[in-house]
């Protein structure tokens, strides 16, 4: 289907922008005002997040073309949903002062990587837009 491609580039770049603007604050200075509006907006944050791991679970159900049905769109959705999640985390992690186990783990095996998982993700919407058909991306 056209229309959940087309949400998963746009979703994937939007949502690996935001992921990274830590690294993208320091290349583009620019950026920073932008970067800051969004990241301090709650609902922007949880809907994006919850998008991104929505549209991520989709795009395993619904194939793009018959031809190649998860091959096809599995790097942008495995990095949709896993942008999702860790989107979420950096928002509870600013909000919420609950320090467990699960937390730990996040801090020290994801949330730290969360500028490289933030730029494949929007490099992933990127190419994907470029490269439709192209199978595994």
């Amino acid at each position: 289907m056209f229309q959940v491609y087309l949400l998963t580039v746009l979703i994937n770049i939007l949502g690996g922008a935001l992921l990274a603007s830590g690294f993208l604050k320091e290349k583009f200075p620019s950026l920073e005002g932008l970067e800051k509006y969004l990241s301090e907006n709650k609902a922007y944050v949880t809907m994006l997040s919850l998008a991104l791991v929505v549209i991520g679970v989709l795009k395993f159900l619904i194939p793009a073309s018959s031809s190649a049905s998860v091959a096809q769109d599995l790097i942008p959705a495995l990095l949709a949903i896993s942008s999702g999640i860790t989107l979420f985390y950096g928002y509870y992690k600013k909000v919420s002062d609950v320090d467990s186990g699960a937390t730990s783990f996040m801090d020290k095996y994801v949330y730290k990587y969360r500028d490289v998982i933030g730029i494949l993700t929007a490099l992933s919407g990127i190419v994907h837009f470029i490269i439709p058909r192209m199978i595994l991306l």
